[in-house]
């Protein structure tokens, strides 16, 4: 009976070590938010090459969505991005909404917003960060007729320099292949 309940208590332990281990992969390490910063930091203030940058309505105020989806696994579940790891940028504020305030927010006009593919944590001194632009239609595109709004996105590479990761080029751009409005 003792060998039974030693059995019991090991696969509990087991369980609870394994759920803190997957609930882990959620947060963000030092390099996935210097890379999350340098990526939104090239894509809207250095570099502004992002693909629609020059369709946003305001280059100031840019909203992001919350969301991280996996570009390379596409039944993964989205990784949040958070108030706390959301990066602050020179010269713009990130606005970060869920989709579902995006969808809520009824506009006349289209608007476009971000999102970031999810950061895989570095295994090597390069590193690849997707950038996609999304569009949510305005009344004015849906009175038309107009289902969705085609978006682009590129993967960014980067290399570490130090602990700074630096920009070094555009290595792909890509139709935005994830949900339309």
């Amino acid at each position: 009976m003792l060998s039974i309940t030693r059995i019991a208590a090991f696969f509990v332990a087991a369980f609870c070590f394994s759920h803190l281990a997957f609930a882990q992969t959620n947060k963000f390490s030092k390099d996935q938010k210097k890379l999350l910063k340098e990526a939104l930091t090239v894509a809207l203030v250095t570099e502004k090459n992002f693909p629609e940058y020059a369709d946003l309505t305001n280059k100031t105020k840019v909203i992001i969505v919350d969301s991280m989806v996996s570009v390379d696994d596409y039944f993964k579940k989205p990784i949040v991005i958070t108030p706390k790891v959301l990066p602050k940028l020179d010269k713009v504020k990130l606005d970060l909404q869920s989709e579902a305030e995006i969808v809520k927010n009824v506009q006349k006009e289209d608007q476009l917003f971000i999102r970031v593919g999810q950061i895989a944590e570095p295994t090597s001194d390069y590193a690849l960060v997707h950038v996609f632009g999304e569009w949510d239609l305005g009344q004015n595109s849906l009175d038309k007729g107009y289902k969705f709004r085609q978006a682009d996105g590129y993967t960014l590479l980067f290399k570490k320099e130090g602990n700074d990761w630096k920009y070094q080029k555009i290595v792909n751009r890509l139709p935005n292949l994830f949900k339309q409005r």
